[in-house]
Formats: structure tokens, sequence, C-alpha cells
């Protein structure tokens, strides 16, 4: 039945189905040999996966039903998230990279993407810093997820830029 199926090399490079999922056997065997500090839970990775699955499935069916004259996403740069939206969902974007620390010196140097139906003018930079990698061991949670106020302030600024742009060269008027 399915040997007369055929599929171009452009199809399957873009096949999220591909993905390697692990199963419950795998995360066994790793365990054997890893580090304790390295133990990944399999339950605790499975879960994981599927709400990010079911939480970028939202984000997205809630752009595409609504369809915000700005949107505005933020995950890692590392995420599978935009690889995850690009393949599966067909979903595009500007991905507008930055660093926290280059907002606030006491966040991380870790790469965000803010993808977004606009291009923003964020950051750039890699800047070295005297950031205490202790700050990220001691595992603070909201500090650890949450983006910093200098960051949020210029995304705004960056939407009110955009959108004013946008508004005047839609509904022109002679005032």
């Amino acid at each position: 039945m399915f040997g007369k199926m055929s599929y171009s090399k452009k199809l399957i490079n873009n096949d999220t189905s591909i993905w390697e999922i692990r199963n419950r056997r795998y995360y066994e065997e790793y365990n054997k040999y890893c580090k304790s500090k390295k133990r990944k839970s399999f339950v605790q990775r499975e879960i994981m996966r599927l709400q990010g699955i079911s939480t970028i499935g939202a984000t997205l069916a809630i752009i595409g039903n609504f369809q915000p004259k700005i949107w505005v996403i933020e995950n890692p740069a590392n995420s599978k998230t935009w690889e995850f939206q690009k393949k599966h969902w067909n979903f595009g974007g500007y991905h507008n990279l930055t660093y926290f620390n280059n907002y606030d010196s006491n966040y991380s140097r870790q790469p965000t993407i803010f993808k977004s139906n606009i291009k923003m003018n964020l950051f750039r930079k890699r800047l070295k810093t005297d950031f205490n990698k202790d700050n990220c061991n001691n595992k603070n949670y909201k500090k650890e997820n949450s983006i910093p106020e200098n960051l949020i302030v210029h995304i705004i600024e960056e939407i009110k830029t955009q959108y004013d742009a946008f508004w005047k060269n839609t509904y022109k008027t002679n005032i």
C-alpha cells in the first residue's frame, strides 16, 4: 500500500513527523548512565512536551481567529517552538532576537526571540556581563521566567511606532 508513495526531498525536510519523541525506555537507559543531577523524568518531559505543543497551538489559533494588527510571541532562541511553528503550522513572522542582559544586567545572556508580525529594532549586541551564574542556580522561577521591564517598555515603544505608521497609512485623514 505504501510502497507506491513517493515524497520529494523538500517535503521530507519540512515534515514535522520526523521529530524524535523519546519513549520511557530511552529515559530509563539515559538515567542509568548519567550523573544524578542530569537525570530526566519521562513523565515530566512528556507533560512539558504536550503542554508546549498545546500552548503554541492555542496561541496560533487565537492569532488566526482574532487577527490582531500586531502580535508578539516570546520564547528562548533555542526553543523547538520556532521550528514547530514554521514546519507544522506554516506560521511565519519576524524573529526579533535580543538578550535580556541588554536591558538589565541582573538577567542572563540567554538569547531570546520575540516573534512578531512587525520587525522590531531590539538590542542585539551580545554584551559581556558580570552576571553571576549563581543567580540562575538558585532557581528563582519568577526571576528566571520574567522579562526585564526595560525590554517590555522597548517592545511597547516599537509597537506604538509601528502601529502609528500603520494607522496613518491605513486611515489617511485630511485634517
